[in-house]
């Protein structure tokens, strides 16, 4: 989407919810110890949802009768109960008595959060107070240990707690799932621990430096987790559940091999036949999050070339920019190898500029890279509509390789668009994960504008 935006300040928005599941038995008979049983079973998983705002969430309840649930379109933090027994035999459960925690006007507040259980790998829940509705779909490798090895590495994103903004850093965990970051005037410590016949991470954390939001020695417990990007998603509270920190990072990876090959067009094909969801943090001059989804590809003709579509839907929300919300449908047309030959915007809630492009001169994408390499690919010329009559510019775009993993490789696509006058709108540098095996993952994207402006989304 290129959109212009003018900056505002506003804090960003959150909902970190940390709800305990105080499971008990009745006493007497093993009816009350069966429903706990029960009921922990039934919602015992980490899921993966979209709110009815159209950005990402999670909901994790793990083995031991705790559940956090993020929800990234508002702005509270969550600790509370599971109500008894009858509304699970009804397919449904409720956590009362939370302490809400807001993190715009930093203060706390009592309400309650409901839940529905629509099927073994489904559920959806409510916020009494926002009203914000979640369905999630469990992720189905929950039940398998996770591994320390697995999570080993550098990540960068940003953090958030009741009494601090959004901040940007680094955490870097090693092979003994020991991790740290630091910030100015504040550092964070701990341990990331597997728990048998789980895929999560216990976290203990300490907070050391008065700088720090929770205090100087605050001691912090909760859970983390890989999403299915890759995503290093650590949440945790204090003792009292009063405040919190959520921290959601990119993997950045470690030295990577200079000779191993990496099959790019395959990666691309596959990439584009999995049909992804992206679901991105906005941060920079804006934050706010970017959620995409892409249909499986359609055979079909483009400017007399037989090939493929591919339909994606694209949505933006900004907390501290306007337009504050962004949602546009495109078409990306292909070859029958998956190398590019235009674009067209179908639909767009910012008015594009230029809503169709086209490789005049045909785009080429190398069969196979190593680190270090670099070249070109080709240029997209842009016009008002499909008819291409009125010209709106050029697209040039680039790539770079550069080392991760000895199985892995950063590649790196560099866009600039250009107006009729040949001024520089903006760069985007969107980096995708290669594989030796041929797989691709979008990593992150920053768009800079010629105002200065920068987006980074990951």
């Amino acid at each position: 989407m290129r959109i212009s935006r003018t900056l505002r300040l506003q804090l960003s928005k959150l909902i970190f919810l940390i709800i305990t599941f105080l499971l008990s038995s009745c006493g007497g008979g093993g009816g009350g110890i069966a429903t706990a049983i029960s009921v922990a079973e039934t919602v015992a998983g980490i899921y993966t949802g979209v709110s009815d705002q159209g950005v990402i969430s999670y909901f994790a309840s793990i083995g031991d009768g705790v559940t956090y649930s993020i929800d990234l379109s508002a702005d509270t933090l969550t600790s509370a109960a599971l109500a008894a027994a009858p509304n699970v035999a009804s397919n449904a459960f409720v956590a009362a008595n939370a302490n809400i925690i807001n993190f715009g006007s930093q203060s706390s507040t009592t309400s309650s959060i409901a839940g529905t259980i629509n099927s073994p790998n489904s559920i959806t829940t409510v916020n009494h107070t926002t009203g914000n509705s979640v369905n999630y779909t469990l992720n189905t490798n929950f039940n398998s240990t996770a591994s320390l090895t697995s999570i080993v590495g550098n990540y960068t994103g940003w953090g958030i707690t009741k009494t601090t903004a959004a901040q940007t850093y680094t955490v870097t965990v090693n092979g003994s799932g020991a991790f740290t970051e630091s910030i100015p005037g504040c550092s964070l410590s701990g341990n990331f621990n597997t728990v048998p016949g789980y895929n999560y991470y216990s976290v203990t954390a300490i907070f050391n430096g008065l700088g720090c939001a929770l205090g100087n020695g605050t001691t912090t417990s909760g859970i983390a987790f890989l999403d299915l990007t890759g995503h290093l998603v650590a949440l945790a509270s204090n003792s009292s559940k009063t405040d919190g920190f959520f921290f959601y990072g990119t993997p950045t990876g470690a030295a990577g091999s200079a000779t191993a090959s990496f099959p790019v067009q395959s990666a691309i094909k596959n990439y584009n036949q999995s049909s992804p969801i992206i679901r991105f943090n906005v941060t920079g001059g804006c934050l706010g999050y970017f959620y995409a989804t892409q249909a499986a590809p359609v055979s079909t003709i483009f400017n007399g070339t037989a090939g493929f579509s591919v339909f994606r839907t694209l949505n933006q929300y900004l907390y501290n920019c306007t337009p504050a919300s962004v949602i546009e449908t495109d078409y990306s047309y292909y070859d029958s190898n998956y190398i590019p030959l235009g674009f067209s915007i179908a639909s767009d809630t910012a008015t594009p500029a230029a809503p169709f492009g086209i490789y005049l001169t045909p785009a080429t994408i190398p069969v196979t890279v190593h680190v270090g390499d670099s070249g070109n690919i080709g240029t997209l010329t842009l016009y008002t509509d499909a008819s291409k009559i009125t010209l709106a510019g050029t697209r040039t775009q680039t790539y770079s390789v550069a080392a991760e993993t000895t199985t892995t490789c950063l590649f790196s696509l560099t866009i600039k668009n250009y107006d009729t006058n040949n001024n520089l709108t903006f760069t985007e540098i969107d980096t995708y994960r290669i594989s030796t095996a041929g797989q691709a993952l979008l990593l992150k994207m920053t768009v800079t504008y010629s105002n200065g402006l920068t987006l980074n989304m990951y």
